[in-house]
């Protein structure tokens, strides 16, 4: 069986390979994080239920199983993620069956090659939302679906409407694939010669049909929360809204669509020029060409044409990731425009060229595996965590999606925008105390001016990091900001002290009594994942002054050093008013220290200012 298949596995390991490599490397974000709690192995299958049919309703499947699987294997971004991977990698297979029931055995190994490096498959098989499975599901559900066209029986008509149940109950948009599969049922039925034909056809037709209605009635409650919503974070869709769906498919690489495109426009000139003059409305479906053209353009054409019209005439609900749906329709268009190519030499030309392609754009343009494009919401926590011995609240107005991060952490979380946690201490003074505000997913540092000019007085930024789609700030009360530093084991005379580190200074200010200081520094031959940089001045007597330091991503750093290590956490930024400290002249000096790899070092700068 190895020996006869073993070029669909080579596909499906190469599939794996791709969504398996790196898994962890992107923190959980928003979405994510809603798996995460919805699925909470704590839950009683009960709050598991309530917690969808409040927050955020979808079907209940893609939870349940989640909720499964963590209380066996453990509550880890991990497992979450191994979900979706699985998930993936079965859908590559599962496009392989649907081309090969659909065309045929080279058209199939085309289709599952093309998902297994499709960047938009590989993106939602690392993605821990149901995404992966709604692309299995739904392959499946057309799959079983052509075996039921093919030969209706009480078993084919029993596994359709299975697998289309499964859909449904993955996402509410497999609705409109549904929509799509009862139109081509009905296609089929009404294609007859005889009036027997048509009475076994619309028999099982009504089976299977039945049987999904009846499948689907302990979704309802979901459903209905989903379709009491009366507003939705989704814009109204643009003209040309499919257009860029198409091109997201395929990472909205050029170089991959112009191979892609004229594939697709080759499909359709087969498909127009073929002359079939037996072929009628009555046996469409019994030309293999025919039935194929129709069962694509109506799940492609359906599936996008009531959500767009839904989207006006209800609420917007038109988002890249829900048409995934799709996608295996797309590919297997693409295969076999690739297949029609006459000349075999340039089929695989063409072929290695988009795999070629469609991976570099991955790796070295995309830089997937190693650029963060997630809200960075572990890092984030992490620092926290990681100067926080106090446990001062952390307050955020996205509290709701702190606690997974804070497990077995004597930490209070509070969910309040910045403004309105100010306003209630401005109201209470005696609430006055040192706390960490998080905040990110497209909401920048905008305080009112009330709440600028409350913290200003009241607190010092003494900790903070920015990080990407988010930051954190550690707010001190300035009667508690210990600024003086300890510097033993370190040698204030001497340019260099400790352990060897390297710098650059690359803005430096002293004007109106405010120091601003950007760069970066980072230990050698080491990553900065564990390293915390100070930035101090020293005076003429060598007493160190703690200037509060921001820690910057820096992945340019990474890629300007390139030593082999992860440096991206080596930016600094220093933005500070020292009326409070006393005169005299200073030179700015960097602490790193590792705690971890117990490594300290000290660098003497260049930098001079004097407080008058």
């Amino acid at each position: 069986m190895l020996k006869k298949n073993w070029i669909i596995i080579v596909i499906l390991l190469l599939g794996f390979i791709l969504r398996i490599y790196k898994l962890d490397f992107q923190s959980v974000w928003l979405d994510e994080i809603h798996s995460l709690n919805e699925s909470n192995p704590k839950y009683t299958w009960s709050q598991v239920f309530d917690s969808l049919l409040v927050s955020d309703p979808h079907p209940p499947l893609y939870f349940i199983l989640l909720h499964l699987l963590f209380k066996v294997f453990g509550y880890t971004v991990w497992t979450l993620r191994f979900v979706s991977v699985l998930f993936g990698v079965a859908g590559i297979a599962g496009t392989y069956l649907l081309a090969k029931e659909m065309f045929n055995k080279r058209i199939a190994y085309y289709a599952a090659l093309l998902i297994a490096v499709n960047h938009f498959q590989i993106y939602y098989s690392q993605e821990a939302r149901m995404y992966a499975m709604l692309f299995f599901t739904s392959v499946m559900s057309f799959y079983f679906l052509l075996r039921f066209i093919k030969g209706p029986t009480y078993r084919t008509s029993l596994l359709y409407a299975v697998f289309a149940a499964l859909m449904l109950y993955t996402h509410f948009f497999a609705l409109f694939a549904l929509a799509a599969q009862l139109l081509i049922l009905l296609l089929w039925t009404i294609s007859n010669e005889t009036i027997n034909e048509l009475k076994s056809k619309l028999k099982f037709s009504l089976i299977s049909t039945v049987m999904i209605f009846i499948f689907y009635l302990p979704v309802l409650p979901f459903f209905n929360a989903a379709n009491n919503k009366t507003s939705m974070w989704i814009q109204y869709p643009e003209q040309d809204v499919y257009t860029q769906i198409i091109k997201e498919f395929f990472g909205k690489s050029e170089m991959v669509l112009f191979f892609v495109v004229p594939l697709i426009l080759l499909y359709f000139l087969r498909v127009y020029s073929v002359k079939n003059e037996k072929s009628t409305l009555l046996n469409v479906f019994n030309d293999k060409g025919t039935s194929s053209f129709i069962v694509l353009m109506v799940w492609i054409f359906v599936t996008l044409l009531i959500p767009y019209v839904a989207s006006f005439v209800k609420l917007p609900m038109i988002v890249s990731r829900y048409f995934i749906i799709i996608l295996p329709a797309i590919i297997l268009m693409v295969a076999t425009g690739l297949s029609l190519i006459k000349n075999k030499s340039i089929q695989i030309i063409v072929l290695v060229a988009i795999l070629f392609l469609s991976i570099t754009d991955l790796v070295f343009v995309k830089q997937y595996y190693s650029v963060p494009n997630k809200t960075q919401f572990r890092e984030a926590t992490e620092f926290v965590k990681q100067n926080n011995p106090k446990n001062e609240k952390v307050v955020s107005s996205l509290g709701w999606y702190l606690p997974y991060f804070f497990q077995n952490q004597k930490v209070e979380i509070e969910n309040k925008p910045l403004d309105d946690y100010v306003l209630a201490m401005i109201n209470n003074q005696s609430s006055i105390k040192s706390f960490w505000y998080f905040d990110g997913h497209i909401r920048p540092y905008s305080p009112n001016d009330q709440t600028k000019q409350f913290l200003e007085q009241n607190f010092i930024v003494d900790k903070s990091v920015d990080l990407y789609d988010c930051y954190v700030k550690h707010f001190t009360v300035k009667k508690d900001f210990k600024i003086t530093v300890d510097l033993k084991g370190l040698n204030v005379n001497s340019p260099f002290s400790g352990d060897a580190l390297r710098f650059n200074i690359e803005s430096f200010s002293s004007e109106n009594l405010k120091i601003q200081l950007k760069g970066w520094a980072v230990f050698e031959n080491q990553d900065m994942a564990n390293t915390k940089i100070q930035v101090v001045a020293l005076n003429n007597e060598n007493k160190a002054f703690a200037l509060p330091t921001n820690a910057i991503q820096r992945e340019d750093v990474t890629s300007y050093i390139n030593n082999g290590f992860n440096l991206d956490q080596s930016g600094f930024e220093v933005s500070y008013s020292f009326d409070e400290l006393p005169q005299g002249q200073y030179k700015l000096a960097l602490i790193l220290e590792d705690l971890k790899n117990k490594k300290k070092g000290m660098s003497i700068t260049d930098k001079i200012f004097i407080k008058q």
